[in-house]
């Protein structure tokens, strides 16, 4: 078949136009990867350091609390009155009342402890205040574990997670933290009890979210004894720790390249290592090579297309039609693609927070989107609001805590992401068609 001048033209033109891009893109990717290790590596390691900053507000707030425990006089006495009255029932009573009046500003100080428990010197649990309802009384084992740890301490908090079967599921395990140390008495500075606290993951996920946001990244939370104390990776298949001292460096392993960010506070001797995969980043530099190529395949229709527009060709006209919907079609497929991974982390993200803000703007914000456009595209994907949509998850989770526990409404609204307990009460009340102490009562 004869190839007509037009064609010949179009072809030639378009092998320098996709020569051009195709060069100019690969040389545009190395530049920015040969920049990366540089800028990127500041950034990754500022944003490791304001991790651990944080970190140490909250464990120096955890630090407070047990001080305010350890060395309150008028605990020491309840809790020796109640190691000493073992068997005047009325009296445990009312030590155990005035121990949970005394400890209740704890809950509002610090909503990730979970449970406080008060042991002797034998072992002896006379008191644990439980603000969890998952969490009972230690397992001997576990306290086993806690006492092996802090016996060779001198007072200091001793850092340990633990996984906690609950009381009302054998088969339902959480991992939490548990915080201990020696009870002293203010004056001798004698040990005469011990003090267990456990401690919510969330205290240290939280802060550490922003580290793993959006890339393939994975932290590590190690105490002051350097024991893995929190981790979001699968524990199983940690890989060597390095050299825990304040750094960035690119490390090469198995998987591939890793940027690893190490900060150790002084303050309370615990390091945080953070690490993202370099393909993450890699990928991200991948970008200016397919704009690249896509804006040549564009010039080239374009060409194509105006050359037609003076071609008495109609097979000519008919190539570039094809091509520009072929063109049309790859990009929309890309673009459904993109928005079907934003729907899919948005909805993963609120189940994972639906107890906290969850705000529309937060959410568009994390995909650097607008709240206008990120409204129409989860309605679109969804086929409901965003708003809606949060609203029903913490209804669906409110329920699941009216059946299945003895908590309070104000708790249960704190548990969901309520700050005020009359506005869930309403909200359930309009979307459930009954109260929320209708619903417990017709279903517990």
């Amino acid at each position: 078949m004869k190839i007509s001048m037009n064609a010949k033209f179009i072809i030639g033109l378009s092998c320098i136009i996709l020569f051009s891009c195709s060069i100019t893109g690969f040389l545009s990717y190395r530049t920015h990867l040969q920049l990366f290790e540089e800028e990127v590596s500041e950034q990754y390691g500022k944003a490791n350091e304001q991790a651990m900053s944080t970190l140490d507000l909250r464990i120096q707030e955890i630090y407070r609390i047990s001080n305010s425990i350890v060395f309150n006089s008028v605990i020491e006495k309840v809790v020796t009155n109640l190691m000493t009255k073992r068997d005047n029932l009325f009296d445990n009573y009312l030590e155990h009342e005035e121990l949970q009046s005394l400890l209740r500003q704890i809950k509002l100080d610090e909503p990730y402890i979970q449970s406080v428990y008060f042991y002797d010197l034998n072992g002896v649990n006379y008191y644990f205040g439980h603000m969890n309802e998952k969490i009972g009384q230690l397992e001997p084992a576990i306290f086993e574990d806690v006492l092996r740890n802090v016996e060779q301490s001198n007072g200091q908090l001793i850092w340990l997670k633990r996984e906690i079967v609950s009381p009302f599921n054998e088969n339902e395990k959480t991992d939490f933290i548990i915080a201990s140390r020696w009870m002293k008495n203010n004056r001798s500075l004698e040990r005469y009890g011990l003090l267990v606290m456990v401690i919510d993951e969330r205290l240290f996920a939280k802060t550490l979210y922003d580290l793993t946001k959006g890339t393939d990244s994975q932290v590590y939370l190690f105490e002051q004894r350097n024991q893995l104390l929190y981790s979001d990776d699968d524990e199983s298949l940690l890989p060597d720790m390095p050299v825990l001292s304040s750094s960035v460096f690119v490390r090469k392993e198995e998987k591939g390249g890793f940027l690893y960010a190490v900060n150790h506070s002084t303050a309370n001797q615990f390091t945080l290592i953070s690490r993202a995969s370099l393909e993450s980043f890699q990928s991200k530099s991948k970008v200016l090579l397919n704009i690249s190529l896509v804006s040549g395949l564009a010039a080239i229709v374009m060409s194509g297309v105006l050359i037609v527009l003076f071609s008495t060709s109609d097979q000519l006209l008919q190539w570039a039609e094809e091509l520009a919907k072929q063109f049309i079609a790859c990009f929309q497929t890309w673009q459904a693609n993109m928005n079907n991974n934003v729907i899919d982390k948005t909805l993963n993200y609120i189940e994972q927070n639906y107890m906290e803000t969850c705000g529309l703007s937060t959410v568009a914000e994390m995909f650097h989107m607008s709240v206008t456009y990120f409204s129409k595209l989860f309605k679109k994907e969804t086929g409901e609001t965003y708003t809606n949509y949060l609203t029903k998850v913490r209804m669906e989770k409110a329920k699941l805590l009216l059946c299945n526990t003895d908590m309070k409404m104000f708790e249960i609204a704190s548990a969901v992401g309520f700050n005020d307990p009359n506005y869930f009460t309403n909200v359930f009340n309009r979307t459930q068609n009954v109260s929320p102490t209708e619903f417990r009562r017709l279903h517990q």
